[in-house]
């Protein structure tokens, strides 16, 4: 699947408007950029995926959900007020020196801190859009997508 189809499928799985999709084609061209410098992903390109996406100006002020969440099958995201330190500490993990040897493939760490991603679950709204950017990315096929797996049972 190419990466346009990927984004309109994944816009449409997740309810999104054709606003969004533009956005979310514009987040993955930077996270392409970043992969192909050999840069690592930081907390930033994360919110920044989601403004994109979200078409939140950059004039506007970012925060994090300050609202509680619970998933379809009952169990509470974590509370509003740990999601900004545990953002900090998502983004650290990932860029830590071990963090691509805590696995024996790149599938088992993207699963790994995608899944993470999704606890905290920081935003309003795009967490599972933001969160296929970063399983792909991770995973090694931000240039040719693949479906992010089901972390919470089936959608």
């Amino acid at each position: 699947m190419d990466v346009r189809e990927y984004i309109e499928s994944e816009t449409t799985r997740q309810s999104g408007t054709m606003a969004e999709a533009v956005g979310m084609y514009m987040a993955w061209e930077k996270f392409v950029n970043i992969k192909n410098s050999g840069y690592r992903l930081i907390e930033e390109d994360l919110s920044m995926a989601f403004r994109l996406i979200k078409k939140v100006k950059k004039t506007e002020r970012f925060n994090y959900r300050n609202v509680p969440v619970v998933f379809n099958q009952g169990m509470p995201a974590m509370p509003p007020a740990h999601v900004p330190v545990a953002m900090g500490n998502l983004g650290k993990a990932i860029n830590s020196r071990d963090s691509h040897t805590l696995f024996e493939t790149p599938g088992e760490n993207a699963d790994y801190f995608t899944r993470e991603f999704l606890t905290i679950h920081p935003f309003t709204d795009g967490n599972g859009r933001v969160g296929s950017l970063l399983w792909n990315f991770l995973s090694g096929t931000i240039h040719q997508p693949e479906p992010m797996p089901y972390f919470f049972g089936e959608a």
